[in-house]
C-alpha cells in the first residue's frame, strides 16, 4: 500500500424500495463528481448482493491521504447532493459518523485491458467482509489483518484489497474487488479466508460477515 493513503470511509446506503435504478444513477453522478476530487484516491460504489435482505443495500468505499483529504470529501459536492436527493431515494439517511475508518493495509492493480469510458474500470465483483474484536482484541486482529497482506501474493485475482479498523470501534472491515468471478471464488478458497476463519474463536466476537458485491462505478 502506498504510505500517502492512510484513511477511508465506508458508508452503508438503504434504497427505498423499487428505487434501486435511481440509486444506482445517483452513484454513477457521484463517480463523475468524485473524479474532479484530487484528495479521493480510489472510490468504489457497489451493489450488496443479499437475496434476503428486506432493504437493497449500497455501499461507497473510498480512500484518502489523510484526515484532511476526507473532510474535503465529507464537506464536498456528492454528500451535499446526498443530503439534497437522498429522500427521493434512500430508506433512511447515512449515519456518517460511523463510516470514517484508517486503513491497515492495502493492495491496489488496475485492471489491465479495461475498455476505456468503462465506469467500473474493469472491476466487476468484490466482497465487503464485516468483523468485531474480542473485548481486549482490537490491536491482535488489527497485527492479524496486517500480516495478510503477504498472503496477498499468491492472489493475483484479487486486484483490490483493503483492511480498515473503524475508528475509536473494536469493528473492522475487508473490502475487495475482483476482475472475474474466478478471481472472487479464489480468494474465497484462498490462505486469507482461510485464515480468517481460523482467528475467529481467538480475536472476534462471531464469524465474520462476508457479503459479495457488485461494482457499479469505480475511480481508481
Amino acid at each position: 500500500m502506498s504510505s500517502a493513503i492512510t484513511q477511508a470511509s465506508l458508508v452503508p446506503l438503504f434504497a427505498q424500495a423499487g428505487k434501486e435504478s435511481t440509486i444506482e444513477q445517483f452513484l454513477l453522478s457521484g463517480l463523475s463528481l468524485a473524479k474532479n476530487e484530487p484528495a479521493t484516491i480510489q472510490w468504489f460504489a457497489a451493489k450488496v448482493r443479499d437475496p434476503a435482505a428486506s432493504t437493497p443495500e449500497y455501499i461507497i468505499f473510498d480512500t484518502f491521504p489523510d484526515e484532511e483529504g476526507r473532510k474535503a470529501h465529507f464537506a464536498g459536492d456528492i454528500p451535499k447532493a446526498l443530503h439534497a436527493h437522498g429522500a427521493e431515494f434512500l430508506a433512511r439517511p447515512p449515519d456518517v459518523s460511523q463510516v470514517a475508518c484508517e486503513i491497515l493495509v492495502g493492495k491496489v492493480v488496475k485492471v489491465d485491458g479495461a475498455a476505456e469510458g468503462d465506469v467500473k474500470m474493469g472491476y466487476q465483483g468484490g466482497l465487503r467482509v464485516l468483523m468485531e474484536a474480542k473485548p481486549g482484541k482490537r490491536e491482535a486482529l488489527k497485527e492479524f489483518l496486517k500480516g495478510a497482506e503477504a498472503m496477498l501474493e499468491g492472489e493475483p485475482g484479487t486486484l483490490v484489497w483493503y483492511a480498515v479498523h473503524f475508528t475509536g470501534t473494536d469493528k473492522f472491515a475487508v473490502v475487495d474487488f475482483f476482475a472475474t468471478e474466478e478471481g472472487r471464488q479464489a480468494h474465497l478458497k484462498g490462505k486469507i479466508a482461510a485464515a480468517l476463519f481460523a482467528s475467529v474463536e481467538e480475536n472476534m466476537v462471531g464469524p465474520p460477515e462476508i457479503k459479495p458485491i457488485d461494482v457499479i462505478g469505480a475511480k481508481v
